[in-house]
């Protein structure tokens, strides 16, 4: 219901972060990445538990880390232990890990789990959550939980997207 409560991208964006804690409550950090139609490259648009001004750097190339991954194949990933995680970042350009690191205050990922943002097809961007206390804080029962929410979100941004180009046709 909180999804589809407004049609404004920003607002909608800040209730998705606050409703993810509440789906997932082992998320100690949460990003949406949403995709920059110019240079094709993942952007965070809202995020919990990260530095501001650091994850607001990121610039993530499609199949880089997490989120660049789920974004290019369209599947929802679950990472259980640190190694895990650490095998998937190790294409972080140079200036994202930096990011990364400042972003998360130096702490360690130890689990994460992200799902695409589809609407009709269409790859919007990625639904990460992550833990940096514990192993195995995200189950495989998480994924499909992550994912129905992923795609609630997705169908909200596109009717925000929709509406913001109906409203743009109507001032021309």
């Amino acid at each position: 219901h909180a999804l589809t409560s407004t049609l404004d991208l920003d607002a909608l964006c800040e209730i998705l972060i606050r409703e993810a804690r509440g789906v997932l409550p082992a998320a100690e950090g949460i990003a949406l990445f949403l995709q920059e139609r110019e240079t094709k490259l993942l952007l965070v648009r809202s995020s919990y538990g990260f530095d501001p001004a650091e994850i607001a750097q990121f610039r993530f190339r499609i199949g880089e880390a997490i989120a660049g991954k789920v974004f290019e194949t369209s599947a929802s990933a679950l990472l259980t232990s640190a190694a895990e995680v650490r095998a998937v970042q190790a294409n972080f350009s140079d200036d994202n890990r930096r990011h990364f690191a400042n972003a998360a205050d130096n702490r360690q990922v130890h689990s994460a789990l992200g799902a695409p943002l589809l609407s009709k097809g269409t790859r919007l961007g990625a639904l990460m959550v992550y833990n940096f206390a514990r192993e195995h804080a995200f189950a495989a029962s998480d994924v499909p939980v992550l994912q129905a929410f992923a795609d609630q979100a997705a169908a909200a941004m596109e009717n925000a997207r929709l509406y913001a180009e109906l409203q743009e046709k109507e001032t021309l």
